[in-house]
């Protein structure tokens, strides 16, 4: 077994490597110019955008490209300077989809906004690509009933590989019968081969960590080659940086908090510097999750308590753009620490009325910042019903922020698994202002805000934590 798995780690790695030279292949700067072009109808904004070049750690855009749409709703786009065959988010209103393009595509789009995800149609150079992307994206949703996260709290340790397994084979087999008829760049393929093999191993790292903490599911033992899909992966991930995979992001995130030092560990520069490169290497995945480390400190310690581990990442760090981003994420913790007024909002809730925070004052507001994406979060559902219970008819408020998600989607959530009462508040974000107001950088995450309108806690325990949460909420009613 032992030498299988040895194997099928190095044909892993080959292939890796052979996708690290196509993308040494495309590293000299392509001077062509991508144009992104179309037609929508019942568009949802006056003009469209495109973004790219991310900051890996903020995700906000370096580049962002915006184009009126005209009378008959069309719009063009010309990308000047994109550096390489990447993925790139374009935007209308509050809708989004992801693009693949690279430098010489003259790519067209379609759509009816008022049914984004299912309308949009591609032609031109770099469609085959787009046009599958389009379909994969309508066909492997976590919405899916049988998507293997929905059976996280449910399976064995061999029925959630059996089932990340099966999901993963059926995303293989959609994209050979789309190729086998549209072809697509090697570079291309590379990609969607990639983002695959990084969707499994989020479910399979999200599994582990969520039954290592909840023995009470008795689903059995983590056995111990459980975390030997990770190997395989190392080889990929840089490309993955250089292709702007978002997925790749959103396993390097837990990936990061998983092999890094936990909140209360003390590192030494050279403890730190060895966990980050036996997982990640000595690349720009390196670089990243460190400063992802740090970054995500600030959920669970104060200003104070982050600073000396700060000070470790300045001694390790070899990108300044994550430097900057560091340092500006002190500045706003500091601003939102307890004693602070609770940064002010308004909203439009569930009904569509306008709801501001304001309007709390006098009570205690427990805040939960929360996604119909995120699984912990509607995991934590049934105990959000139950804290709401004990506290009915006092001086508490349950606002729920709902961020990054259509409206329909938030809705559709709300009415099948909320229980919506007089106590509670659901609201929707529809951008990054109020999260980013409040510093919010993973989900779920839970806020206190006294009678006053002052911060009581930046770190509150969540609704499943029972009677610490309670103590909390009891002890600020109290004040």
């Amino acid at each position: 077994m032992r030498i299988m798995q040895w194997a099928v780690a190095g044909r892993a790695a080959a292939k890796h490597t052979w996708v690290a030279g196509l993308l040494a292949a495309t590293a000299f700067v392509d001077p062509r110019p991508v144009v992104v072009s179309g037609h929508l109808d019942h568009p949802l904004a006056p003009q469209v955008q495109v973004q790219y070049n991310e900051n890996l750690l903020t995700q906000e855009p370096a580049t962002l490209l915006t184009a009126k749409l005209d009378a008959q709703g069309n719009f063009r786009l010309v990308l000047p300077n994109l550096p390489g065959p990447m993925e790139v988010t374009f935007r209308n209103g509050d809708q989004s989809t992801r693009l693949f393009l690279s430098p010489g595509d003259d790519l067209r789009l379609s759509l009816d906004a008022a049914k984004f995800d299912e309308t949009l149609h591609y032609t031109g150079t770099g469609s085959a690509a787009n046009n599958y992307l389009a379909q994969a994206t309508l066909r492997f949703t976590t919405a899916r009933p049988d998507h293997p996260q929905r059976k996280i709290g449910t399976a064995t340790p061999a029925q959630i590989v059996a089932a990340a397994d099966a999901y993963r084979q059926e995303q293989r087999a959609f994209f050979a019968e789309h190729v086998a008829n549209h072809p697509v760049p090697p570079i291309f393929r590379a990609y969607v081969r990639q983002n695959a093999d990084f969707e499994r191993a989020s479910t399979l790292l999200y599994y582990g960590g969520f039954h290592a903490s909840r023995p009470e599911l008795n689903t059995g033992a983590i056995p111990a080659d459980f975390y030997d899909f990770l190997a395989p992966l190392r080889p990929a991930q840089d490309s993955a940086l250089a292709l702007g995979s978002r997925t790749y992001l959103g396993l390097l995130q837990p990936l990061a908090d998983a092999r890094l030092p936990g909140p209360e560990a003390q590192p030494t520069q050279a403890s730190l510097l060895a966990s980050a490169q036996a997982t990640f290497g000595n690349g720009r995945s390196r670089d990243l999750a460190l400063a992802h480390y740090v970054y995500r400190l600030f959920n669970f310690q104060s200003p104070e308590q982050v600073a000396p581990k700060i000070a470790i990442f300045q001694h390790l760090n070899r990108d300044s753009s994550m430097a900057r981003a560091v340092r500006a994420r002190y500045r706003r913790a500091l601003a939102v620490s307890p004693g602070q007024p609770a940064p002010t909002f308004t909203l439009l809730d569930n009904t569509g009325k306008k709801v501001s925070l304001s309007e709390f004052k006098g009570k205690v507001v427990y805040l939960d910042f929360w996604g119909t994406w995120c699984h912990p979060c509607l995991n934590e559902i049934p105990a959000s019903h139950e804290l709401a219970k004990k506290f009915e008819g006092r001086d508490v408020v349950f606002v729920y922020i709902d961020v990054d998600d259509k409206e329909e989607q938030w809705q559709q959530t709300l009415a099948a698994k909320y229980q919506l009462g007089p106590g509670s508040v659901h609201l929707r974000s529809p951008d990054n202002a109020v999260p980013n107001a409040y510093n919010v950088q993973s989900f779920p995450t839970y806020w206190v805000i006294g009678r006053d309108g002052r911060i009581v806690s930046t770190r509150a325990p969540r609704p499943s934590s029972g009677a610490e949460t309670v103590a909390l909420l009891e002890q600020t009613l109290g004040k």
